[in-house]
């Protein structure tokens, strides 16, 4: 930035504008891989390129693109039908807070898949920015890349006492109804009240950053108690790839290569839902994240945003009821199951036992079947009943017997 400082004074000196400093759309977008056109080919199938370089602000500035101009590019290949993917390359430390958790969001709601490709730095609010995309794949020819920084710091620089000594006194004097403006300077000390106001902000940032990153990385992330990797520190390669900040290592052509496989297969997750509008959020500081500490916060009333911390933190509670009722329901399912489990089992053996039981039957009814059809079973059956009978009807008379006897000798005389 300094080196250009004499270039920009001297061409305003001469009353032009800076429009030279800001590269063209096209050729900033596409010109390391085709020069002619803005697509590369994979495949027979065409892959947009987002550049994502130095540090992010909401509308840009020299020589770099804004979160703004970066969602209308996605924008115009999302409509284009001629591209099936895209691949954010990625070397920036980071940046404002301000126009980062809609770029995330857009990038979320992207209709075609985005690789991120991370070819030296993705850090902070970059990352913000790659959680949301669908691939992470890191340059492995590049000793140097690194992923991280998740957090946010504020710098305050307190000039008084070098304006002091080079200038004079320096004060400010503010109206009687305005004993809040611009309370955060560079000229005035910071009270301890002002420094807690910036800490709670600042904390409240970093939750929702935090929950971001894990909501967009999802089960990916491997977080310990040994490697916590939300306290704003860097990791290389195969760390960063272990640690599930990453998906894989490669190069360019890999993550091209990546993006057209995803396209071809639909193997990818938008996670549309998934975020908090950015809307919700209070962000009341133009802080920066790590990596862009030349820029000083310079809080005003305008920036604060539309739904108070009482309201945020409801939101908060309404999830965390819901994820219980979910929990509760899902035990109640599993409960369910099981007795429907022992009841299916049980109707089973139910069945056995029928099968078993009716098998007996009809090996009993064969049996009788059988016996009834062999020769003089009829007969037999008559005979003896009819032997039952006679001597039903005349028991005295049976051979042998001792009444036959007495009449026999008195019809003889005897």
């Amino acid at each position: 930035m300094q080196k250009m400082q004499p270039l920009v004074i001297a061409r305003l000196q001469a009353g032009h504008d800076l429009s030279i400093f800001k590269q063209d759309y096209e050729a900033a977008l596409f010109t390391t891989y085709n020069e002619k056109r803005n697509k590369v080919f994979s495949r027979n199938q065409r892959i947009g390129m987002l550049p994502l370089f130095g540090s992010m602000t909401k509308y840009g500035g020299l020589c770099s693109y804004g979160t703004q101009d970066i969602i209308k590019m996605m924008n115009t290949l999302n409509a284009d039908p001629d591209i099936d993917a895209m691949v954010m390359v990625t070397d920036s430390p980071g940046g404002s807070v301000m126009g980062t958790p809609e770029f995330g969001e857009e990038l979320a709601r992207s209709q075609k898949p985005i690789v991120s490709f991370v070819d030296g730095s993705m850090a902070s609010a970059a990352y913000w920015a790659g959680a949301n995309t669908d691939y992470i794949m890191m340059n492995s020819q590049e000793p140097t890349a690194a992923v991280g920084s998740i957090g946010t710091l504020y710098v305050h620089v307190n000039q008084s006492k070098a304006i002091e000594q080079n200038i004079g006194e320096v004060k400010i004097i503010r109206a009687p109804q305005s004993v809040d403006k611009a309370r955060i300077n560079s000229v005035e000390p910071l009270t301890e009240e002002l420094e807690a106001e910036i800490v709670a902000e600042l904390k409240e940032i970093t939750d929702y950053f935090i929950n971001t990153v894990s909501t967009g990385r999802g089960s990916s992330l491997k977080v310990t108690d040994a490697e916590n990797i939300f306290t704003g520190k860097m990791y290389k390669g195969a760390e960063a790839k272990k640690l599930g900040m990453i998906d894989s290592l490669g190069s360019i052509n890999d993550a091209i290569d990546r993006a057209a496989m995803m396209a071809r297969s639909g193997s990818y997750k938008r996670k549309r839902n998934s975020k908090i509008n950015s809307n919700t959020q209070i962000m009341s500081l133009k802080d920066w994240f790590g990596g862009s500490s030349a820029q000083e916060g310079k809080a005003t009333g305008e920036e604060t945003l539309n739904v108070s911390a009482a309201e945020l933190e409801q939101l908060r509670t309404d999830m965390q009821e819901a994820t219980q009722q979910i929990e509760q329901l899902t035990a109640a399912n599993a409960e369910l199951s099981e007795a429907n489990s022992e009841l299916t089992a049980a109707n089973e053996q139910l069945s056995e036992e029928n099968a078993q039981q009716e098998e007996e039957n009809a090996e009993l009814q064969a049996r009788v079947e059988e016996l009834e059809r062999k020769p003089g079973a009829a007969e037999g059956k008559a005979t003896k009943a009819a032997d039952v009978s006679a001597q039903e009807e005349e028991p005295s008379f049976a051979a042998g017997s001792r009444s036959w006897n007495e009449k026999a000798m008195k019809a003889l005389g005897l």
